[in-house]
């Protein structure tokens, strides 16, 4: 039909000229960007719908991966956007600090929305300002006092477990886990535990509420108008991932609220709330809500997700698990002593160090890419330059399953961190980046690493892990944080004889 009035041509006309800018804007990203010569699919060169997608699906690791085995290892991920599958790249971009951070992607990992934290301070300054004010509570020395903290929730891990053990039922690894280390974080955080370790078949709340969260993430990344659209509307309208987001601010506020109902007064241990107040940092109430919901899933999730991935493949590997047995035996022949076992003297069992290490390794627990800018001039790598103004990325699945840095990288192999004396050797920790390089790794490194330890030492020296639910290796997905497809890691436990 053609238009016939005025108003219908200046309809038409306004049509043809949207269409038109379009066209022109899709042909030029195609074929004439400085970024054209890249590979990749076409759709990610057009438009973030691609790379939002794959993100949503938690499929995008899987994706670039594939693409990097056909076309080489920079991958146009977005119109403006390249990533690099090489282990050089990741120390270029994130090691020497040169690239700052991209805005629109850490603003969305804000808890509430419009409430920096230590991850989402884009500026190095205030991040450095936050970060100082923090070092004294994420010290080793600081986290080592934290052990009677960490062994009463394991006590309260194993009184959960053992019951199912004996009555041969099954035990969902992966939900179990993160329940043990969201208390241990919520406890650190907020002063008190959210009772994961206590909800039916470990499907607690602030867990659940942060895979629905993490999901939405990268919507909010690209369509920051889509949140704030859909916030305005009825929760029964509203998305489970923006669900989520609402119940992990509600988690924080109503902790942070019967905090200060207390006083604000001291734990005998250091409380992150406490912490704001002793220095006087001057955060709103949202900021240290944010703060704090950024420990729950940078200090929980992960660290759960690395111990039930982890102990997957040690029950998978023949050997591995009645070798890492056989090594806790011999140092806690009375088992009950592995329950108050101080982490210096586990940290000097090689063989339990060589399992924390690779499971580090193969669970990546963060396998998503941290956007950055090129800044202050084009940057020139390994022959290509890469124009200024443009947004790089590398993760860690790129550095962990590279061949010519970890042999057999899909392979799940301890021994690569065991010297030819059997002793540990850190030879390969330079390439192990789980908590991040450089000035802006990961804080909490010092607690993650104790957790393991404590844990994972716990774990097999009181249980044998009977049969996994699976035979196939896990698959895996991205949603930020690395989780098992159907959240699933489920094995039949056996308790240990005395």
């Amino acid at each position: 039909m053609f238009p016939t009035s005025m108003q219908d041509y200046a309809s038409f006309a306004a049509v043809a000229v949207v269409s038109a800018v379009a066209i022109i804007g899709c042909v030029y990203r195609l074929y004439l960007s400085p970024l054209s010569r890249y590979p990749g699919p076409k759709l990610a060169a057009v438009s973030y719908l691609w790379q939002t997608y794959m993100r949503y699906h938690g499929l995008l690791p899987t994706k670039l991966e594939q693409q990097v085995k056909e076309t080489g290892p920079i991958v146009r991920m977005g119109p403006n956007h390249l990533c690099f599958w090489d282990a050089d790249a990741y120390r270029d971009i994130y090691v020497t600090q040169k690239f700052p951070k991209q805005e629109g992607f850490y603003s969305s990992f804000q808890i509430p929305y419009g409430s920096d934290n230590l991850f989402s301070a884009v500026h190095h300054t205030a991040y450095l300002n936050r970060k100082r004010k923090l070092m004294p509570l994420m010290s080793r020395q600081a986290v080592l006092s934290l052990q009677g903290l960490f062994q009463q929730q394991l006590g309260i891990f194993v009184s959960r477990i053992r019951p199912l053990a004996d009555g041969h039922q099954s035990v969902n690894l992966f939900m179990a886990f993160r329940c043990l280390t969201m208390d241990v974080i919520t406890l650190f955080s907020f002063g008190e535990a959210v009772g994961a370790l206590q909800t039916p078949d470990f499907h607690a709340n602030v867990a659940t509420s942060y895979d629905d969260y993490l999901r939405g993430t990268h919507l909010n990344v690209h369509y920051p108008w889509l949140a704030s659209i859909l916030l305005r509307m009825p929760t029964w309208v509203q998305p489970n991932w923006l669900r989520g987001y609402l119940s992990m601010v509600n988690i924080g506020k109503e902790s942070l609220e019967r905090f200060q109902a207390g006083g604000g007064k001291q734990r005998d241990y250091p409380v992150l709330f406490s912490q704001h107040v002793e220095f006087r940092t001057g955060l709103t109430d949202d900021e240290l809500v944010s703060d704090a919901s950024l420990f729950v899933g940078a200090g929980g999730d992960t660290s759960g997700v690395t111990l039930s991935i982890g102990a997957f493949y040690i029950t998978r590997t023949p050997g591995a698990q009645e070798r890492l047995f056989a090594e806790l035996q011999a140092a806690y022949p009375d088992m009950k002593d592995i329950l108050t076992a101080n982490v210096q003297d586990l940290e000097k069992l090689p063989f339990l160090s060589a399992c924390i290490y690779e499971s580090l390794r193969i669970a990546v627990p963060v396998s998503a890419d941290l956007p950055r800018v090129v800044t202050g001039g084009d940057w020139h790598f390994k022959g290509y330059v890469i124009p200024n103004g443009t947004t790089v990325s590398s993760n860690a699945v790129a550095v962990h399953f590279n061949e010519q840095i970890f042999p057999e990288a899909h392979e799940f192999k301890p021994e690569r961190w065991l010297d030819a004396e059997g002793r540990f050797s850190n030879k390969l920790e330079q390439w192990l980046v789980s908590f991040g390089k450089g000035p802006r790794s990961c804080l909490g490194q010092s607690m993650a690493m104790v957790e393991l330890y404590l844990f994972m030492a716990a774990f097999f020296r009181l249980f044998k892990v009977d049969t996994v639910s699976r035979l196939e290796d896990i698959k895996l997905q991205e949603h930020f944080v690395t989780s098992p497809i159907g959240h699933d890691c489920s094995a039949r436990l056996e308790c240990r004889a005395e």
